[in-house]
Formats: C-alpha cells, structure tokens, sequence
C-alpha cells in the first residue's frame, strides 16, 4: 500500500495532517509485509525472422517465465503501448485515476489508431486459429 493509504488505514490520519512524520514507520511495515509468492512476467516481442506459421507470431506477447506461451498481436505495439496495457490490466486503482484525467483519447491513438499492423498478420490459415489481441 502506499504511504498514504497507509496512513489512512493504519493509523487513521492523513498526509496533509502528519506528513512525513510517519514515513521511516511506514518504511517498517513495507519491509515486515508478506512478500508475493509468485510473479508473471510478460514482454512484447516483435520479430519477423522468428515468424512460423500458426506456431509463432510475429508479434506477441509472452506471459509467464521458462515457457512456449504467445498471445498473437494484430498491431505492432510501441513501448506505450506496452506500458498503458500492463498498469490497465496489474494496477486498476492508477488506471483509473489516468482516465478520470481525460487524456486517454490522445494515448489511444498510439495504442490503437496510429498502430501498424503486424506482418504476417493472418497470413496463413494455420494463423487463423489463433486468438489474439489488437
């Protein structure tokens, strides 16, 4: 949790009262909290040479550490791209204060419209049962 909440929910006060009076006790619960057993790492990969049909896309995306798994990609993602679809889908809480902003409209058009698609995209029938994201 972060420092705020932390004072809110620990202690029952708020920033604007204490601060960073309670910063090196709040530094003392993140050491003492329960650790995550267990991690999903995912990356965006986007290469033609590597391309096999129905087998491996050209661009995709990986979940999981030491397996085969590729989730097909129609657009070739930028690195914002990557970026805004992992805080929507791990950090729920920041990607709603990002679209209470209102700037989504000029971040999804690097997400969406401005996108190339990706080579090989459909290219063979193989490629054609695979599910995929855009």
């Amino acid at each position: 949790m972060s420092y705020k909440d932390f004072l809110t929910n620990e202690l029952g006060t708020s920033y604007d009262i204490v601060h960073d009076k309670y910063r090196i006790d709040y530094e003392e619960y993140v050491d003492n909290c329960r650790k995550k057993e267990s991690v999903t790492p995912i990356r965006y990969e986007y290469d033609t040479e590597k391309y096999e049909a129905g087998i491996h896309p050209s661009s995709h995306v990986h979940f999981g550490f030491g397996n085969e798994t590729r989730v097909c990609t129609k657009k070739v993602w930028r690195p914002i791209s990557f970026v805004l679809f992992i805080i929507r889908q791990f950090y729920p809480n920041e990607w709603r204060i990002f679209i209470s902003r209102k700037v989504e409209n000029k971040w999804s058009k690097n997400v969406r419209d401005y996108l190339d698609t990706s080579d090989h995209f459909f290219e063979s029938e193989l490629d054609k049962l695979e599910a995929f994201l855009l």
